[in-house]
């Protein structure tokens, strides 16, 4: 059940903003950096696990690498809105390249926690599903509050980032 709920926080943080980005900075007046925003994530996921892989694997455990990227990818996610109101579209895009460089190794360093703690590796579909589950709820939450275009999706995915840094101590 910890580890869904790992899953379920790790893919809700994700959903909260990802799939609206294009809406919300649009919104703002910032239209001409969605597709850089966007290409944070392929960086990110090229480039991060190359280094933060080694770190976690040989000199801290998994878990308290995964906690401290969190809580400085939501705190990227936080002042975020900040900058993206006063039209700053340079630091907007590497405010999310920061995030998306501390939250990209998370997603294999979760799978690492995941395979650590359960007995067998048949019953891992059950704990990944809620990280399935959390990224849908993520967008229905921002759906039914009618957020997808307010900057209001960065302050719910900082606060779940935040959340889940702080949970993954206790893993």
């Amino acid at each position: 059940a910890r580890l869904s709920v790992m899953m379920f926080l790790q893919f809700f943080t994700w959903g909260a903003w990802f799939v609206t980005l294009g809406a919300c900075l649009g919104a703002h007046g910032l239209s001409g950096s969605i597709a850089d925003a966007y290409s944070t994530a392929p960086i990110a996921a090229i480039l991060a696990p190359l280094f933060l892989g080694l770190i976690a694997d040989r000199f801290f455990p998994s878990q308290v690498v995964m906690g401290v990227l969190l809580l400085i990818g939501g705190g990227l996610l936080w002042i975020l809105p900040g900058y993206a109101e006063a039209g700053n579209a340079n630091v907007v895009y590497w405010l999310i390249l920061g995030h998306m460089l501390c939250y990209m190794p998370t997603l294999g360093l979760s799978n690492t926690i995941a395979f650590t703690n359960i007995s067998d590796q048949s019953l891992f579909p059950r704990v990944r599903v809620w990280g399935t589950i959390g990224w849908i709820a993520a967008g229905l939450v921002v759906g039914f509050k009618g957020w997808s275009a307010s900057y209001n999706i960065f302050y719910l995915a900082a606060v779940c980032s935040a959340l889940l840094g702080v949970y993954c101590f206790t893993l």
